[in-house]
């Protein structure tokens, strides 16, 4: 059994990554996913995932691990104001000196 920790977002008791697993692959090419590893991939209750075939390698991830991917990837460019705060204050300033 792997280590577990507390997960955001309601999903409690996942796995520590990375984490393996032998799994059964049934006659009609089904494959069962443990409820440890459901939690990890942070799968919804519509059990929707998306996959990858890279390299021979069958990646399965939740559109929520998805997003947080993506959000991780723009995190640099991430400013701390708002663009449309600026512009508000700018335009503001131009009517001020008309």
């Amino acid at each position: 059994m792997a280590k577990s920790s507390k997960m955001p977002d309601g999903f409690s008791e996942a796995p520590v990554a990375p984490f393996q697993q032998q799994l059964q692959i049934g006659a009609d090419g089904r494959v069962l996913i443990p409820l440890e590893l459901r939690r990890a991939m942070k799968l919804g209750a519509d059990g929707r995932v998306n996959a990858e075939l890279i390299d021979g390698e069958l990646r399965l991830y939740s559109p929520a691990v998805a997003l947080e991917k993506i959000q991780k990837m723009f995190e640099p460019f991430r400013s701390e104001s708002s663009i449309v705060d600026e512009l508000i204050a700018e335009r503001r300033a131009e009517a001020e000196r008309e």
